[in-house]
């Protein structure tokens, strides 16, 4: 296990305790400290067994075991912290929503089940998360997690028993655990406001949860499947009504004539420079919210790729920069994974999946900010 140089162990722990502050116990603080640093620094797979091993002090597998899987500490007052804390430091450019999928072995561990994942394009056994993501512009940290019950565990009293699932935890579609997570940050935290960026091809009823996210304030540039519908003046949509209902891909084939701007971007953790060409509409929902479509085709290319729905006014640089961070959540995941244990807890708990997912974004909070304050680059992953 690499050792703290001594400014990076003061940082710690002031870090620390003002994230763990809400622990009411002096144990639990402890343990928490030894586990965050295990994530950290030991090397290979960070089981709470190796975590133990390498960290030694007081706490032994077990007590980590206990600490993490059966102490009823709260993570959500963990989580805020963390968000203050980065929000203090630099507000927010953007929440990003994020997927994200944890393969598992067997069917005891909470939420587990054969599903498919959109982001991995297969159908694995595994727990499903949904996160929000802080983007300062120069990192994202996730700061608030969901863990999404199949519809498999809602009458599965044995699986339920097994893996200490709370009675009130139900399945929902995807997009109420959005809403939910959204809400802790607006309303219960009073984290400082930015656009959302998610992508909700696969989320069933996307316009309710876009309706949602009006009804709540938000900005936000959401990415939603071809088939979704809107109304588009017969400006665009020749042969309709006044305000026609149309899919999305039926109003880009109607727009394929108009002029399309080519706008560049940033991608990737090198910082590879895209090019595309882009079409703003204007379109308006049911109940006639107005509405902007962002459509994108690639260059040299007879359709469209992408589509986004946004509810801002900016111009369309900005709008293509803000649909286009959303790499920024899969590096995120990919840096958690594979530096700090996101994938590499063992536990089946509810209560437990809960605690090691806050634990692992502390410690990778941690770790941007203290790279961020060196002047370090972010750790590179393949392109």
């Amino acid at each position: 296990m690499r050792e703290l140089a001594v400014n990076e162990r003061e940082e710690f722990a002031e870090f620390f305790a003002t994230i763990f502050g809400s622990l009411p116990r002096s144990d639990q603080r402890s343990a928490a400290e030894s586990y965050v640093l295990g994530l950290l620094h030991a090397g290979g797979r960070k089981s709470i067994q190796r975590i133990a091993d390498e960290v030694g002090g007081p706490h032994n597998g077990q007590s980590l075991q206990q600490f993490v899987n059966q102490s009823r500490w709260d993570p959500r007052p963990v989580r805020r912290t963390v968000a203050d804390v980065l929000s203090a430091g630099a507000p927010p450019a953007a929440w990003l929503v994020e997927e994200v999928a944890f393969a598992k072995h067997g069917r005891w561990s909470a939420g587990v089940e054969r599903q498919y994942v959109r982001g991995l394009g297969r159908t694995v056994n595994c727990q499903v998360g949904a996160a929000v993501l802080m983007n300062s512009g120069e990192a994202s940290v996730p700061v608030n997690w969901r863990l999404c019950l199949p519809q498999s565990w809602e009458a599965d009293h044995d699986r339920r028993a097994k893996a200490h699932v709370p009675d009130q935890e139900r399945h929902r579609p995807f997009g109420e655990h959005v809403i939910d997570l959204v809400d802790d940050l607006t309303l219960d935290w009073g984290t400082p406001v930015a656009p959302l960026v998610a992508d909700f091809t696969h989320v069933r009823g996307a316009a309710d949860l876009v309706r949602g996210l009006e009804d709540r304030g938000l900005d936000y540039v959401v990415e939603v499947d071809a088939r979704h519908r809107v109304r588009a003046s017969m400006s665009v949509v020749r042969g309709g009504g006044p305000r026609a209902r149309v899919t999305l891909a039926e109003a880009a084939q109607a727009a394929a004539g108009l002029e399309r701007r080519t706008v560049a971007w940033w991608e990737g953790p090198r910082g590879r420079s895209l090019r595309s060409q882009f079409v703003l509409l204007p379109v308006s929902d049911e109940q006639a919210r107005s509405r902007r479509l962002l459509i994108e085709w690639p260059l040299g290319r007879p359709r469209p790729r992408t589509f986004w729905l946004t509810n801002m006014s900016a111009p369309a640089q900005e709008l293509v920069a803000l649909a286009k961070s959303r790499w920024r959540a899969a590096h995120a995941i990919a840096e958690l994974a594979d530096g700090f244990g996101l994938f590499d807890y063992e536990g089946r708990s509810f209560h437990g999946w809960h605690h090691h997912v806050t634990l692992a974004s502390a410690a990778y909070a941690f770790d941007v900010r203290w790279r961020l304050a060196a002047g370090a680059e972010p750790a590179l992953l393949p392109a």
